[in-house]
């Protein structure tokens, strides 16, 4: 049998042939960047642990313009598998149970769940497809009415106001588990989804009382009556760490009109604002300018509300007959209001906090709207007719970016909404050298309105002695991301890059965007495992093809054996030339 050492060898010696290898600097570069940390500390390197992971942008213009792309910001219409069609608002679909009132929206599998009262159902749509999948039967006397989705557990949390909460398991669209009891004997009217807590929020409209439920235990673990409570109708939740460690929530009360803000460390009442607003219902929140949008049934309107500072702002005229529901487009900037005694709906402009189109829709008074971030769409939900219909809205011609590992921007956006990121460390792989003149802008929008700007020009980094022009570490490249920062630059025309940049948890997440990286060849760990080997995942993919093809030749066909391959390659000597090799450059 062949000398483990000899096959990997010849390997690298054929791969890395009349190829460039980036050599880096001697010094000591431990913690920043973590780009040399290999066995050989003079050649690039990507050190993961489970505090540290590496997240990759694969970014193509196909256009013969200059495109600017927004990777942190979500603004510009990014991570689109296709335009929209040239039709933007899609046939109604058939009926979806008997009166559908409100729905829910799951990423991992694109469906929208809508749930159906009157037929004590809860229907299943394929948003691709634009199809009903299956309608799931509720226990008898159940009548669902509020709907959320939890995504630790990828489960639907369907609640009733007459009894308790189900969950539907999103992977099977089934029922699981045993109904969570509610305290007082009766469901919630009303919930949402706190994601640094991973809890849910009920309202309980009979006790007037606001109760939580750990998606974990999925049992009520705090129940509480903001005070002056009358009638408690929408719920809303800002996940600003700055105004928390757990964020707050928003409750309207349809009687008084108040809004009640509320903190999830304590669960207490921190402030009690009054509004003139008549039948004070639904509520969104507005990354962009950390804004609650507060929907006014009665009187026509909606009414802004700073979640800084607690003062309510402008109120939005201009909506006809009861806005019954709010949802927000994070990739446009945008907030959909419907109104049910009409049959269009409103789309706000959180900028200037004005109504900027009305859109008639195909069915008769739609009353629930959900936005569904993998294809930038919005579904309405019709009682009347018993469908719901979706809308894309119009998109300029943009570049196209994809992430490796399967994170979607959904999965990155409600991660940094909660849980900043650290970036302390920035490869670049191009194919054109013109897009190393393109500064990096990286924008930081304080909540209190103060704008810090920084510009990374990638061309200072490009060492004379590298022999491959196209590409470049930055290990002291560092930017702090949340849901405030915006982080930009331009694509040249017809081309592709590669932007890999080292990410540092400074908080460490109930339910981690990026994997931790506990497991190791060595021991014994079955090669078919997303086991890390140099740290940079497109090297990655290809290392592990080359050790398939190894591992298949006679005499190497164990993972023992195999052991050995990547600890003597911890330092990806190849990983210029695997890349070209793979087609990603």
């Amino acid at each position: 049998m062949p000398n483990s050492r000899l096959v990997v060898d010849n390997l690298l010696e054929k791969n890395v042939e009349n190829s460039a290898l980036y050599k880096s600097s001697d010094s000591d570069l431990n913690g920043v960047g973590n780009f040399v940390q290999g066995s050989d500390a003079n050649f690039s390197k990507n050190n993961i642990d489970k505090l540290n992971d590496t997240l990759v942008f694969s970014i193509f213009n196909p256009t013969t313009a200059k495109l600017n792309v927004n990777l942190f910001g979500f603004t510009n219409n990014l991570f689109l598998p296709v335009n929209p069609p040239p039709n933007a608002l899609n046939p109604i679909l058939p009926p979806t149970g008997v009166a559908p009132v409100e729905a829910a929206f799951c990423p991992v599998n694109d469906f929208i769940y809508t749930v159906d009262q009157v037929g004590n159902s809860v229907s299943v749509v394929n948003c691709a497809t634009n199809a009903v999948v299956v309608t799931i039967p509720m226990p008898a006397g159940f009548l669902p009415n509020s709907v959320v989705y939890c995504p630790v557990n990828n489960q639907m949390y369907v609640g009733s106001s007459v009894v308790n909460i189900i969950r539907i398991d999103c992977a099977t669209n089934a029922i699981v588990g045993v109904p969570i009891v509610t305290l007082g004997g009766t469901g919630p009217a009303g919930m949402i989804y706190n994601s640094l807590k991973n809890t849910v929020y009920a309202i309980i409209a009979a006790a007037a009382s606001i109760q939580e439920v750990s998606c974990v235990t999925n049992l009520v673990i705090s129940s509480f009556i903001p005070p002056g409570a009358v009638a408690l109708s929408g719920i809303g939740f800002s996940p600003n760490t700055n105004l928390g460690p757990d964020g707050r929530i928003y409750i309207s009360d349809a009687v008084t009109g108040n809004i009640f803000v509320v903190n999830c460390t304590t669960n207490l009442t921190l402030v009690t604002i009054p509004t003139a607003l008549v039948a004070a219902g639904q509520i969104a929140f507005c990354s962009v300018n950390n804004f609650i949008y507060v929907a006014g049934f009665g009187s026509n309107n909606i009414l802004t509300i700073n979640t800084i500072t607690n003062v309510p702002g402008v109120t939005i005229p201009g909506i006809v007959a009861g806005p019954s529901d709010i949802a927000y487009n994070f990739i446009n900037n945008l907030l959909y209001v419907t109104a049910s005694a009409t049959n269009n709906f409103y789309t706000i402009n959180p900028v200037t906090n004005t109504v900027i189109s009305v859109t008639p829709l195909g069915g008769i008074t739609p009353t629930g709207v959900v936005y569904n971030s993998n294809d930038n769409s919005a579904w309405f939900i019709f009682n009347a007719t018993s469908n719901v219909q979706s809308f894309f809205p119009p998109l300029a011609p943009v570049a196209v970016v994809i992430l490796n590992n399967n994170i979607s921007l959904g999965e990155i956006f409600n991660d940094i909404m909660g849980k900043p990121l650290l970036l302390v460390g920035m490869r670049m792989i191009v194919e054109l050298f013109a897009q190393f003149s393109n500064n990096i802008t990286i924008d930081y929008f304080s909540i209190y309105g103060k704008v810090d700007a920084m510009q990374f020009q990638p061309l200072n980094y490009v060492s004379p002695t590298n022999r491959n022009s196209l590409m470049i570490d930055s290990i002291d490249f560092e930017a702090f991301v949340d849901e405030n920062t915006d982080i930009s630059f331009d694509v040249e025309p017809l081309s592709k890059l590669i932007v890999a940049f080292t990410v540092n948890r400074s908080v460490d997440n109930t339910a981690p965007l990026f994997e931790d990286i506990t497991k190791d060849w060595s021991a014994g760990t079955d090669k078919t495992t997303n086991t890390r080997m140099t740290g940079n995942p497109l090297a990655d993919i290809v290392l592990q093809q080359e050790a398939d093809k190894i591992l298949s030749e006679s005499g190497y066909n164990s993972v023992a054996q195999y052991a050995f391959y990547p600890r003597e390659t911890g330092n990806p000597l190849a990983d210029i030339a695997l890349l070209n090799q793979a087609g990603f450059i």
